[in-house]
């Protein structure tokens, strides 16, 4: 459903998209039937998702067609019918010439209290409606509550509700709604409820007010977030106390080298300056006995480990992956192979038609020996969207994540943050990297992270930067406060906090070094990708030039 003037069920005419999230696109279309124009929400199965995924994202289709069904109120957006298209349901919903609150609030900055009392009182009265009926809404935010343009408001989005005699489909471990919207209960785990969502209807007023969220007190953790000054200094005093108690002062880093064996990829990430078409002059494809030289070269160099990552190239088949790694081992046996995104394993394992715990086994029986836990960028799949166009969902960077832990496979986590995302986004991501690694402890009494890593959105040459989508990175004071936040949340469960010396520079790093970092990342010796979107820090460190940072 990406063309407008599309015949969606052989009824529905696209006129164009007014909106999209974690569960699809949402498009303005007239009912070709009945000459009226309805909103239709088509759901969009993301590559790489295995049948019971694939399913699972049928049924949250489904659910929230019948969740809305259940709610008819003046001031909640009706749901008339779940038709199905090419296979897939799709929603077809009443269509209000609107604006959401968060677009307003945006525009206009604080509204004036009468006029956020109005709004209040209209969304109170559907919220009322949707308790008596059974349904929690479970993310009441300003981006679901639309303002319409004959003066109506409604309450919009239905797809984490909860009904009462509903199958639950929301991922363990997944934190379902906005965190800074969140009543206190639900950010430590408890059950969404009708009280939850009127705390969160309070947050979402409070905001249109006073131009920002409640967050309380300093101890909240998106408050310190923003922390500055001797605010800042004293959280990166807290966090560099936490890194003394967990690792002491040594600060460590591997001799190591990366080798991208391709840089043709056909995802189409918007932030990736690094890919190249396959008739692109720059585009390469290194052969199994080039990747050996660089290994062998890296060996002689003192390097302890390479770092093998590459483009998703459609002409590779899924073996392809088995036969680098076995020649990596071929070389020099000894040395410790960190290799395969979790979005090359589902690669992998869609073109071998493996499943992605028989994938990963034979990845480790061909010497992989631990897994970048990269292609994580925000685990949050409205964030994910804008930057990927969903080539990897949160649920499937998690399989492969857990699955690998599962099986004795280590891994690192990642999080690319400063781009489209807020600092909501990173203390959500934040709080389930700790969540899957407790799981990974309970499960197999040891971590399955090694450590965590920080990378800093590179803007100058990312596509979502030039087309004007995404900010110019982030600041030294961002930097600052997230890699301490980091320490704190990540505290008795991963030891190993770390920042990217390509990224942050050498005095960005010394920064950090002094608010809960303590680890360098790796000499690299060949980093191509940071460098491709702008980065001038340079490819390569010595020793003793990590020593000296």
């Amino acid at each position: 459903m990406s063309d407008e003037g599309r015949l969606v069920a052989g009824r529905y005419r696209v006129q164009r998209r007014i909106g999209s999230g974690a569960m699809g696109v949402v498009w303005e279309c007239i009912d070709e039937r009945l000459h009226r124009t309805v909103a239709v929400k088509q759901l969009l199965l993301q590559p790489g998702l295995d049948p019971g995924e694939a399913e699972e994202a049928r049924q949250r289709a489904m659910r929230e067609g019948r969740i809305a069904a259940r709610l008819q109120h003046q001031h909640a957006i009706s749901v008339y019918d779940v038709a199905e298209d090419e296979g897939q349901p799709v929603l077809v919903m009443e269509y209000l010439p609107s604006t959401s609150l968060a677009a307003m609030m945006n525009e206009h900055g604080p509204l004036p209290p009468r006029e956020v009392a109005r709004i209040g009182a209209q969304v109170a009265a559907a919220l009322g409606a949707a308790h008596s009926a059974g349904v929690v809404h479970r993310d009441i935010k300003p981006g679901n509550i639309l303002l319409g343009d004959n003066g109506t408001v409604k309450i919009t989005d239905f797809g984490i509700s909860r009904a009462q005699g509903d199958v639950q489909v929301t991922k363990t471990g997944m934190l379902a709604g906005t965190p800074a919207y969140l009543s206190p209960d639900v950010a430590m785990g408890y059950e969404p409820t009708g009280a939850s969502d009127v705390f969160s209807l309070g947050a979402t007023l409070y905001a249109a007010i006073e131009g920002r969220p409640p967050f309380g007190l300093n101890e909240n953790t998106l408050a310190l977030l923003h922390a500055d000054g001797a605010e800042l200094d004293a959280l990166s005093s807290l966090a560099d106390g936490l890194r003394r108690d967990a690792v002491g002062d040594d600060v460590t880093f591997v001799v190591t080298r990366n080798i991208n064996f391709t840089n043709v990829c056909y995802t189409g990430c918007r932030f990736c300056a690094f890919a190249q078409r396959r008739s692109d002059a720059d585009a390469y494809t290194l052969s199994l006995s080039q990747v050996g030289e660089r290994v062998d070269q890296a060996w002689e160099a003192g390097a302890t480990e390479v770092c093998m990552q590459g483009g998703i190239h459609p002409d590779m088949p899924g073996t392809a992956y088995f036969d680098l790694a076995e020649e990596v081992k071929r070389r020099q046996p000894d040395m410790h192979l960190h290799s395969y995104s979790p979005m090359e394993v589902v690669n992998g394992a869609s073109r071998t038609n493996l499943s992605i715990r028989d994938w990963l086994t034979r990845a480790r029986e061909s010497g992989v020996d631990s897994l970048p836990g990269t292609a994580a960028e925000i685990l949050d799949d409205d964030v994910r969207w804008v930057l990927t166009k969903g080539k990897l969902p949160t649920s499937s960077w998690i399989e492969v994540i857990s699955t690998a832990h599962e099986l004795g496979i280590p891994t690192t986590s990642t999080m690319m943050y400063g781009h489209v995302d807020t600092p909501a986004h990173w203390v959500q991501h934040i709080k389930l990297i700790a969540s899957l690694q407790r799981k990974a402890l309970d499960n197999t009494g040891k971590p399955g992270f090694t450590e965590f890593v920080l990378l800093p959105f590179i803007h100058q040459n990312s596509p979502i930067y030039l087309a004007g989508l995404a900010r110019a990175g982030t600041t030294p004071r961002e930097n600052r406060a997230v890699h301490a936040m980091a320490r704190i949340l990540l505290h008795g469960l991963i030891d190993n906090i770390q920042c990217s010396w390509v990224k942050l520079g050498v005095d960005g790093c010394r920064d950090v070094l002094n608010g809960g970092v303590n680890d360098l990342g790796g000499t690299l010796m060949e980093e191509t990708i940071s460098r491709m979107a702008g980065a001038d820090n340079g490819s390569y460190k010595t020793i003793s030039d990590l020593e000296d940072i």
